[in-house]
């Protein structure tokens, strides 16, 4: 049973994340995965608790990415490459209709993975700017506070349809845009030769 929960999570994540959760109906799971919607319904009780489950296991992979993206790294720079690979990978083939109905009509979830979000990103982005301060590659007078909280911004800017219409934009163009204007006004003389560096070996990452 436990494996089947797991398909059922997976296989609705990957249809909400192309169609968004409001176009995709019980009977269109049940259907791609092969099996009857009263399947479904012995294990979750509606869509909404499958789109809690899925937000929770979500999270906690990401949790387990960035963790790991900060794992035998060389300096804090190519942990901001390592983060930005995920989020590319995550953003490329996403449908921004999946965020704006999970804000909409989940909230319970979308608040759930917000929270445990933010902790995260909040944690990782002050621990990245300390350690890039002690290689010289940040510049030694950040006010980190205010950096972290603007950072966490761009995020949330970036999910705001009506500053950024998804017709206009793409979630990953400004992904892209938004880390490269937020390192630019960080790094050092030394900071900014390595990232271009690292911009060159990884065009479509950083």
């Amino acid at each position: 049973m436990e494996e089947l929960k797991i398909k059922i999570l997976s296989t609705a994540e990957s249809l909400f994340r192309k169609f968004g959760t409001r176009s995709i109906t019980m009977d269109e799971i049940a259907s791609t995965l092969g099996i009857s919607k009263k399947t479904i319904y012995q294990i979750f009780k509606d869509k909404n608790e499958i789109i809690f489950d899925m937000m929770k296991n979500h999270s906690q992979n990401e949790c387990k990415v960035l963790e790991k993206a900060s794992e035998n790294i060389t300096d804090a720079l190519e942990e901001v490459v390592r983060i930005s690979q995920y989020m590319v990978a995550e953003l490329k083939n996403l449908n921004p209709n999946f965020i704006y109905d999970l804000r909409k009509y989940h909230r319970e979830a979308w608040d759930y993975y917000e929270t445990i979000r933010q902790k995260m990103m909040h944690d990782r982005i002050s621990q990245n700017i300390e350690r890039g301060i002690k290689e010289g590659l940040y510049m030694p007078d950040l006010n980190i506070d205010i950096l972290v909280r603007m950072r966490m911004g761009h995020f949330a800017m970036i999910m705001n349809e009506q500053f950024f219409p998804p017709d206009q934009f793409s979630l990953l163009e400004l992904h892209l845009f938004f880390l490269d204007h937020f390192l630019r006004g960080i790094v050092t003389p030394l900071g900014l030769e390595k990232y271009l560096l690292h911009k060159k070996n990884n065009p479509s990452k950083i």
